[in-house]
């Protein structure tokens, strides 16, 4: 678990605990993924990196517990 990131905007670091609220990033580390047109969210039209392959995705949040699963390509 990663809790740097929080502390850099100076955030409470949060507990994985009963009770405790939830702010997580859901991650597969094995899916992989190609940058193209359609699912580019950046507002520019054209990437040096489209057709590019990736390894891993973010799939959902959790967010003051609440979920969130992101639609494939989204």
């Amino acid at each position: 678990i990663s809790t740097k990131p929080r502390s850099v905007f100076k955030l409470n670091s949060g507990k994985i605990e009963v009770g405790e609220p939830a702010d997580m990033t859901l991650f597969n580390p094995e899916t992989t993924w190609t940058i193209d047109k359609e699912n580019n969210r950046s507002k520019s039209i054209n990437s040096p990196q489209f057709g590019t392959t990736l390894k891993g995705e973010v799939f959902g949040i959790i967010n003051k517990g609440i979920l969130s699963i992101a639609e494939s390509g989204e």
